[in-house]
């Protein structure tokens, strides 16, 4: 996997609003005018623990490629955990009880990008039963002395 890449722009809640209106209106006139839907990927759920939670959505079609990005609130900037050319994304980085934002970037063959919606997912802390306990050292039983020398 590639490294992070840290994607700026947002910068207030107010910019990624705008930001994402202006990605709504947009679907929505070419919609209007092609007859066709927004082509931006949808059905975007979380779900999983620490170190594996699972970012899917609905394919787009064929040769499209997705790039799955994440941030720790709305006003922080984006980083690129990754990409994919299906429609699932595991991310391995995440720690659990925090909450972070998950969305997928569309990268379609004809160059177009189509942005989701954010979706806010907080990784539940591991519960008590599926903690590993710490390792067991096992040493020698001390070596004692026959005190009434009785046995051999």
């Amino acid at each position: 996997m590639a490294a992070a890449r840290t994607l700026h722009g947002f910068g207030t809640a107010a910019a990624l609003v705008a930001v994402l209106s202006v990605i709504g209106r947009d679907a929505a006139a070419q919609a209007k005018t092609t007859g066709r839907s927004a082509r931006a990927p949808t059905g975007i759920t979380v779900s999983g623990a620490a170190g594996a939670v699972t970012v899917a959505w609905t394919t787009l079609g064929p040769g499209t490629q997705y790039l799955v990005l994440r941030a720790p609130n709305v006003v922080a900037a984006a980083t690129e955990l990754g990409r994919a050319s299906t429609t699932s994304f595991v991310d391995t980085t995440a720690r659990a009880s925090r909450t972070w934002f998950y969305f997928v970037v569309a990268l379609r063959p004809d160059g177009a990008r189509d942005t989701s919606a954010v979706v806010a997912y907080t990784v539940p802390a591991p519960s008590p039963s599926t903690q590993k306990p710490p390792p067991l050292e096992l040493r020698p039983a001390p070596a004692t002395e026959n005190p009434d020398k009785t046995a051999p």
